[in-house]
């Protein structure tokens, strides 16, 4: 395999994560848009949501559960409904902000908009952290931009075991991981994992 395809990726640490969270936030708070009801999209919308929570302590929450990646970098041809909302009531006639983490190519977030309207919220807005380049979608609320493949601090042991599938060794992937800015102590930790 070939250093050269592992090229176009960046790490975020817990750090950045929350400094991201924090500034998405404030985002929101300066736009005046009060939330009555957080939707955060499965997986990857947990650890937004968890802070939009302590940021909006009034709004409810749900989540659901979209599929669009095979793997990393492969799609479907479309999204997939896996789990719906379970509360319809805190969608109907509320203000509603959908979280996620990332719009990559922005079908995600189009399926999810169009299926949450069907609730008949009063106004739905979008909130990511990254907004990549290369997405048709523009949400209401985002951080950065990049149109770099993104390795969240939490999922690291899901990317090198993606690695693994796709035929990289161990010692190619500790050197990947060092390059893209992942702490050694975190690399001997996830070594053990695997």
């Amino acid at each position: 395999m070939s250093y050269a395809d592992l090229g176009n990726r960046i790490y975020v640490s817990p750090e950045e994560y929350d400094n991201l969270l924090l500034k998405l936030c404030s985002k929101i708070k300066i736009s005046g848009y009060e939330p009555d009801s957080i939707v955060t999209i499965e997986r990857a919308g947990f650890n937004p949501l968890r802070r939009l929570l302590d940021i909006f302590p009034a709004a409810e929450y749900d989540t659901l559960r979209v599929v669009h990646y095979k793997a990393t970098g492969e799609t479907l041809d479309e999204p997939k409904l896996i789990k719906d909302i379970s509360k319809e009531e805190i969608i109907s006639g509320k203000n509603v902000l959908i979280v996620d983490e990332c719009t990559d190519t922005g079908k995600t977030a189009e399926f999810v908009l169009n299926h949450i309207k069907k609730y008949t919220p009063k106004e739905v807005r979008f909130a990511v952290l990254f907004h990549k380049y290369s997405s048709k979608y523009e949400p209401n609320y985002w951080v950065k931009r990049t149109d770099k493949w993104i390795y969240f601090y939490y999922e690291t042991a899901e990317a090198w075991r993606e690695l693994l599938r796709k035929g990289y060794s161990n010692q190619e992937i500790i050197e990947h991981f060092k390059r893209v800015g992942i702490k050694e102590e975190e690399i001997s930790l996830l070594i053990n994992l695997i």
